[in-house]
């Protein structure tokens, strides 16, 4: 094959040209590059070889020395049919297009910029000329296309320009060089479809083809750079609501997976080009309304039975009854947990007995069990045991105790007497795998993406932990400093990752959990990304979260507190501080009878807990045996009391501590002498904002950067809290997009963040599920509601009690403002724009207090999709806030 390599490069005097390639016909006898031969149009160098694939770069040189090159092999030849034995690559000298994680994430190429290929009718390319080019700037109702001075490119008319293939960001067109005219002169151009105009054409000058260099080529490729438009950068609006609480006319007493494409179609119709869910991983661990918490999986992998649509799995026998029991169900304002699954377990194992032999002999679901049969069966074998033994604590299964994979593959024989309640699980993943997919595909159809969440923990009874229990650490669990959300801190219960151990095999089951979720989603939010750098983790037995440290950690030796001037006794450090002044108020009326009943005295106004209530296990045993007055008050007290101490002993080291955390706030603390407080306010400072910053910094990028780059999507993290200081720029680093909310600013000492300083890397929202609404947040404190209408909407006089249409709107629309790449609203103050649409009973709206442990997540839309697709006023409203802002 005769490949000839045309530069268009002008060169200054002095200079040569050089090509270096990893074939042997572009190195000399030495391995060195090769020099071109300087023409009128530029440098060339013909080749003849029978490499069919290679790679290549070019160099610049001045006397001998190189003065500029190409990234090394950044230029690539090949894929073209073998018939062609004269090819002219026509490229150009300089970096290849190199687009950011964010733009070249599947929320980009498959939705928002994805586009399908043009269909051409095949007639004879005598001498095909393709154009290559690559560009990240075209949406998902343009086109990118080529305008020239030639009938076959249009002779530079808007109508009649040349349409490119997509397999985005890469773009080509191929045209039959015989029926171009040369010298040829072109542009790349942005093009609209539908109107049939150009929105925009590249800058500068013309492209220039001369005939004189494709005279003797049955192959021409034409490598061009990146085309360069006056645009602005994407911007991007959505919504946020978890699929529980979608309502449609199909719907069976929650939202379901199907329902996602009614959204949408909403979505598409208001110029929204992302949804964003919450975790939809399945969580049936104890069969009650405790289940609704979305964030404690009993897999990682498996879907939530509740998000089936029944009706499109197949015929059933009393279809009667099934409306009947839909139509109670959709009578109500929120989801019935219980109820729903109840039901449509009832109609699954109906489908299953009728149709599971039919799913299970068909192709399609035998390339699903391969692929997944790495989590499926034991996802499965675990939900049957659980349902025999009544307890998803694999602990209590006797011989089942501990995963092995000769029992789970015994379980999943066809021979087995448990083998249909087995394989019922098999069954039901599968349609929920295809229901969803079928969503998915369909919103990326109307150039609309799927957000999903992944949660930090995992149920410590799950599936995963059954598993691989040596990537799980149970003797503690995890939680959150106290914070906005919660002032004793928060404990999740789940188990701490032991991440030298998943380090082994390059973190697999996190990979593997995020190309899972690549199968559906095109990004994801890490919930509480700050578990990276470092998880709170809190002792087993603790029942507040002001006993936790953070984990990995430095731990300070004695020796280093008593450089902080603080010269207690190692035996006190870690002792809860009890005095008379803390007793009284803590209890209040009760002080002298908790002096009697519950300490003892061991100095002058200085009190210990007796020692069947120094741990809050021990408390809480305690209680639960006896009945007393003021039971309540005092178990609480008695839990808060063992917390007023000035340090936590290390869990992995002893003899080494932890500052407790907000030991400032603490009763202990406001006690101390003033000496004291300063010291601990110094070494609490150093320990928490200055110590750890490389440590941490070094334990995040270790995990992240390859977990990350393991799929397409583009990431998200929830970066709220207690969040240390080197957090914003290994997120930056990593393209990783922080959450910025306005009324929970990162700045010290600032009541609302600022919109317009808020970065473009970054999800900018009004609230988010852990939060009040827009609507309800405006009613908490009045003070409050006062300054942000005063100071931040600048409006003038008293603020209105309740956050009306207008207020909101002003709201919605400074949000879209800011620069962030994503303005991403929860669905209710999207609403709350629209005085109609939006929900009478303010107080339904709230999805989650994390305040409140027993919190039962039911939020549901109080209207259909369907009335929502419905509402033209509103619809258009919002479209046209959205396009306003330049999103």
């Amino acid at each position: 094959m005769k490949v000839t390599l045309f530069l268009s490069y002008r060169s200054s005097f002095g200079e040569e040209l050089f090509v270096s390639g990893n074939i042997k016909e572009l190195q000399d006898k030495g391995g060195e590059p090769l020099p071109m031969t300087y023409h009128g149009y530029g440098w060339m160098i013909i080749l003849q070889t029978s490499a069919t694939l290679f790679d290549y770069h070019f160099l610049v040189k001045r006397d001998g020395q190189i003065v500029s090159q190409e990234e090394p092999l950044s230029h690539h030849f090949g894929g073209y049919d073998k018939k062609y034995r004269n090819v002219l690559v026509y490229d150009y000298y300089g970096p290849r297009p190199k687009f950011s994680h964010l733009m070249r994430s599947s929320v980009f190429s498959k939705a928002i910029r994805g586009q399908r290929s043009v269909r051409r009718s095949r007639g004879v390319c005598n001498v095909p000329i393709i154009f290559n080019t690559a560009t990240d700037r075209v949406n998902f109702n343009h086109r990118l296309a080529i305008a020239g001075n030639n009938t076959t490119l249009g002779n530079w008319a808007e109508d009649k320009v040349q349409v490119m293939n997509a397999a985005y960001p890469n773009f080509s067109l191929t045209l039959d060089a015989n029926r171009l005219n040369f010298p040829l002169e072109y542009k790349y151009v942005i093009y609209d479809p539908e109107n049939k105009k150009v929105v925009v054409w590249e800058n500068g000058w013309n492209h220039l083809l001369n005939y004189e260099f494709l005279l003797s080529a049955d192959l021409i490729v034409v490598n061009d750079k990146e085309p360069q438009f006056d645009l602005p950068e994407f911007k991007g609006a959505g919504t946020a609501v978890p699929i529980f609480s979608l309502r449609s006319e199909k719907s069976f007493g929650c939202g379901e997976f199907l329902d996602l494409k009614l959204l949408a179609e909403w979505a598409s119709k208001t110029g929204q080009r992302i949804i964003q869910t919450l975790p939809i991983n399945d969580t049936s661990a104890t069969g009650t309304w405790r289940d609704s918490y979305p964030y404690s999986a009993i897999s990682v992998f498996a879907l939530h039975p509740m998000y089936l649509n029944i009706e499109r799995v197949g015929e059933l026998k009393d279809k009667k009854k099934y409306l009947s029991q839909k139509a109670k169900l959709e009578k109500e304002r929120f989801v019935d947990y219980e109820k729903v699954m109840e039901l449509k377990w009832g109609y699954i194992c109906e489908l299953y007995n009728r149709y599971a032999s039919e799913t299970f002999n068909t192709k399609d679901y035998n390339d699903f069990y391969k692929r997944n049969r790495f989590w499926l069966t034991t996802y499965a074998v675990f939900c049957r045991l659980r349902d025999k033994y009544h307890t998803c604590d694999f602990t209590q299964w006797g011989e089942d105790a501990v995963w092995q994979k000769s029992r789970v593959e015994a379980f999943y024989s066809p021979k087995s007497a448990d083998y249909d309640k087995v394989a019922i699980y098999l069954f039901v993943q599968y349609h929920l795998h295809k229901q969803l997919h079928e969503a998915v595909d369909y919103a990326h159809s109307l150039g609309v993406a799927i957000k999903g969440d992944i949660p930090i923990g995992v149920n410590a009874c799950s599936a995963d932990v059954w598993e691989h229990p040596a990537l799980f650490d149970r003797t503690g669990c995890a939680g959150a400093p106290p914070d906005f959300f919660s002032q004793t801190g928060q404990i999740w219960g789940f188990p701490i990752y032991n991440w030298e151990e998943m380090a082994k095999d390059g973190y697999a089951w996190w990979r593997s959990r995020f190309q899972c979720m690549s199968r559906y989603f095109d990004a994801y939010r890490i919930d509480h990304i700050l578990g990276f750098f470092r998880i709170f983790r809190v002792p087993a037995d603790a029942q507040m979260g002001l006993l936790g440290q953070f984990d990995p950690a430095l731990p300070l030796s004695v020796e280093e507190i008593r450089g902080f001037g603080i010269n207690l006794p190692e035996k006190e450090l870690c002792k809860p501080r009890i005095n008379d002044w803390i007793l009284g108020e803590l209890f209040g009326t009760l002080k002298e009878r908790v002096k009697h009943e519950y300490l003892r005295k061991i100095g002058d106004d200085a009190y210990a807990l007796k020692e069947q209530f120094t741990t809050h296990e021990g408390i809480v045993y305690w209680f639960g045996k006896h009945k007393v007055e003021e039971a309540e008050t005092i178990r609480k007290g008695l839990l808060f009391l063992s917390c007023q101490l000035f340090f936590v002993e290390d869990c992995h080291r002893k003899g080494y501590y932890h500052p407790r955390i907000s030991v400032e706030k603490s009763l202990a603390f406001r006690s101390a002498d003033e000496g004291l407080r300063r010291s601990l306010k110094d070494i609490y400072e150093y320990f928490y904002y200055r110590r750890h910053e490389e440590f941490w910094r070094d334990s995040a990028v270790k995990k992240l950067r390859s977990l990350i780059r393991s799929t397409d999507m583009m990431v998200c993290g929830e970066d709220l809290g207690m969040v240390p200081g080197c957090v914003p720029s290994v997120m930056s680093d990593l393209e990783i997009l922080s959450l910025e909310i306005q009324r929970m600013p990162k700045e010290m000492y600032v009541e609302f963040g600022s919109l317009e300083r808020v970065p473009r890397l970054s999800v900018c929202t009004t609230s988010t599920h852990d939060m009040s609404t827009m609507r309800q947040w405006w009613e908490e404190d009045a003070s409050v509601t006062q300054r942000y209408f005063n100071n931040e909407l600048k409006q003038y006089g008293e603020a209105p009690k309740h956050c009306e249409p207008w207020i909101c709107q002003m709201i919605v629309e400074n949000h879209l403002a800011s620069p962030a790449v994503w303005v991403i609203l929860p669905l209710q103050d999207w609403l709350s724009i629209d005085p109609s649409l939006r929900n009478e009973r303010v107080e339904d709206e709230r999805i989650n207090d994390p305040a409140n442990p027993d919190n039962y997540w039911r939020y549901r839309m109080h209207i259909t999709i369907e009335e929502l697709l419905e509402s033209d006023s509103f619809n258009q409203k919002m479209k046209t806030i959205i396009l306003q802002k330049g999103r």
